[in-house]
């Protein structure tokens, strides 16, 4: 079994699993270089407002699990190109999914996807 540590984006700031608020420098301190993050953006998923310009800083240093709330095709392509390496789609978000499309999209790229059925 592997432990992935996981940071939650709120209005632009980043919190721990414990809801302290943690600043990228003590982020990248404590995770190791390359290893696995997974990012839950409240902002992408509640107010559709992913913060993609965080992904690119964090890509430097650890490897992206993104669930940021894609809702089409294109966020989903932002996303990739903001360093996700793995996605996960939210059911209730984007209802009429485009699975072909996604896969399609995800195929050529290397980026795995993961969907939630809520």
């Amino acid at each position: 079994m592997d432990i992935i540590p996981l940071i939650a984006l709120r209005k632009g700031s980043s919190w721990t699993a414990r809801r302290n608020l943690i600043s990228l420098d003590d982020l990248f301190k404590r995770v190791e270089k390359d290893s696995l993050l997974y990012i839950l953006d409240f902002d992408g998923i509640e107010q559709n407002n992913p913060n993609l310009e965080l992904y690119q800083r964090l890509t430097e240093h650890c490897v992206l699990w993104i669930d940021d709330g894609p809702r089409r095709i294109d966020d989903i392509m932002d996303t990739i190109m903001a360093g996700a390496t793995n996605i996960t789609l939210r059911e209730d978000l984007w209802p009429e999914m485009d699975l072909p499309g996604v896969f399609e999209l995800t195929d050529d790229e290397g980026v795995y996807w993961y969907q939630l059925n809520t």
